[in-house]
């Protein structure tokens, strides 16, 4: 049905995702890393990483922008603003699973709002426990594998190159990661009193 409707668009990391321009998404492969923005110009809070099945659509409230931006080579189904509607129609319960979507989404955008408040280390085990639990983190003898640098968990949990350092200093002695590279990581232990 979706083929009808729609088309497979391929991104690759760092494409935005524009759902407020009506299109709706759904994401077939990869990682979209969904960032919410207070309208006051705050900060944006990482949300969540997107993964297959996950749906990016324009939202009713207004209260939180939402922000959608690819991590990794991705391919997303893509039914445009004017088929939408013809789309959705197939589909009786539609408007319920979009509902409970977006009340899925706020309450993943408050989780994660309380994290500000959290100490650096804290904020950085929330983001490494996101992306281990992607289905792009590739799992090995030696650990979990997970393609994302120092620079990018950092910006994700909002913290400065300085503590970031601290931080992970604190997780590679205590053997819960190591660095391979510029660009992964191995993960190695469980991270302790991080609820993601």
């Amino acid at each position: 049905q979706a083929n009808h409707y729609g088309q497979i668009i391929q991104l690759e990391p760092k494409q935005r995702v524009d759902a407020n321009r009506g299109d709706f998404f759904i994401v077939l492969k990869g990682c979209v890393v969904t960032s919410g923005i207070f309208p006051d110009g705050h900060k944006p809070v990482f949300v969540d990483a997107l993964r297959r099945g996950d749906l990016i659509w324009p939202l009713k409230q207004k209260h939180v922008l939402f922000e959608y931006e690819t991590r990794t080579p991705t391919f997303l189904m893509k039914i445009a603003r004017d088929k939408y509607r013809d789309f959705m129609s197939g589909n009786s319960y539609y408007e319920t699973v979009l509902m409970a979507g977006e009340l899925d989404l706020m309450t993943k955008h408050s989780h994660a709002a309380q994290f500000h408040f959290a100490k650096d280390l804290d904020r950085i085990k929330r983001v490494i426990s996101l992306l281990v639990h992607h289905p792009d983190s590739q799992a090995t003898q030696r650990g979990i594998e997970v393609q994302a640098s120092k620079e990018e968990i950092r910006y994700l949990a909002g913290v400065e190159r300085r503590s970031g350092s601290r931080a992970f200093k604190v997780l590679e002695d205590e053997g819960v990661l190591s660095f391979s590279g510029y660009k992964s990581f191995l993960f190695k232990a469980q991270l302790q009193q991080v609820d993601a």
